[in-house]
């Protein structure tokens, strides 16, 4: 009986979270919607901030509603992006470094990156050292 009534307490929570909220100090917070058009039906990003960074799993959508890429946030400034081709299958996939700097926040590809054929099979793998391709080798076949 327990576990029912905390099962439906935390239901009930997940289900009247407000999105698109600010906190005391002005700053994004919580779960987080864009849309395409005003009306707000079609679907542009879904994710959450923590005080004002993107943070979790983050998913954007096109125009037409398919999913474009998927992006995990880290503590670290580090993120998992996957790509995504219209079909569903994944296109590529790898990580993203956030720099922080007085002028600009950058982000850019690093370390190895999965690109994969539109059956799925792994094409090659890219390598990135701050944004820059140094090098690319083709998978090996089995």
């Amino acid at each position: 009986m327990r576990n029912i009534l905390w099962m439906s307490l935390a239901l009930t929570g997940l289900a009247g979270c407000a999105t698109n909220r600010l906190d005391h100090a002005g700053n994004r917070q919580g779960r987080w919607r864009t849309y395409h058009d005003p009306a707000k039906t079609q679907l542009q990003t879904t994710g959450r901030y923590r005080h004002n960074h993107f943070a979790g799993r983050w998913r954007y959508y096109t125009i037409t509603g398919e999913l474009e890429r998927r992006e995990k946030f880290k503590r670290n400034g580090a993120s998992q992006l996957t790509y995504y081709y219209p079909d569903g299958h994944v296109w590529k996939r790898g990580t993203v470094q956030l720099l922080e700097t007085a002028r600009a926040n950058r982000y850019y590809w690093t370390g190895d990156w999965q690109i994969f054929n539109p059956d799925g099979t792994l094409q090659q793998v890219e390598t990135y050292e701050q944004g820059k391709l140094v090098a690319t080798r083709a998978a090996a076949t089995p």
